[in-house]
């Protein structure tokens, strides 16, 4: 709806009173309040509700208006789905499945020679347990032992490197 046609539907304070045969020549007498104001404010809920059924009608074909949104014309929107499916194929670890939790050993007895202290392992989530047939049998975690990424490494201040011939084996959550 034109501006035009909005002011003349709301009444508000102009502040001037018509003089008749000057501002009307239809005959009858106007009322103040219906046919003109003198300055005095209108209720605002009136105004209020005037102007809301103006707004409502200008904007109602718009409203009712279903539009649907192609995807290609959201902004950026492809540049961020390239990003986020570049990160799921970086990640080459899923854990789903049945052997997402599944207990597993790597048995490191082919490494020991009774000098090396790093072990390569395979990758893993958590080291469980490391236990072996030299003294002590069973290792303690940090104190006897560190895990790396896919290594793991004696401590020689608390154990000796086992000799060769000797077993140790890693228990792991894949």
């Amino acid at each position: 709806m034109p501006k035009w046609k909005l002011a003349g539907k709301i009444r508000g304070k102009d502040g001037k009173t018509p003089i008749k045969g000057v501002d009307y020549f239809d005959g009858k007498t106007p009322i103040k309040g219906v046919d003109y104001f003198d300055g005095i404010n209108p209720d605002t809920k009136e105004v209020i509700e005037e102007a809301s059924q103006v707004v409502i009608k200008a904007l109602e074909p718009m409203i009712h208006k279903k539009e649907e949104i192609d995807i290609k014309d959201v902004k950026g929107f492809k540049e961020e789905k390239e990003e986020i499916d570049n990160k799921i194929r970086a990640n080459k670890r899923i854990l789903a499945g049945p052997n997402a939790n599944a207990v597993q050993f790597v048995d490191l007895s082919s490494q020991l020679d009774g000098a090396t202290t790093t072990f390569t392992t395979p990758t893993f989530r958590k080291a469980l347990m490391l236990f072996g047939t030299q003294f002590p049998l069973i290792f303690r975690p940090v104190v006897d032992y560190t895990i790396g990424r896919n290594t793991l490494t004696l401590n020689t201040d608390e154990v000796s490197p086992p000799e060769a011939g000797q077993t140790l084996v890693l228990l792991y959550v894949k």
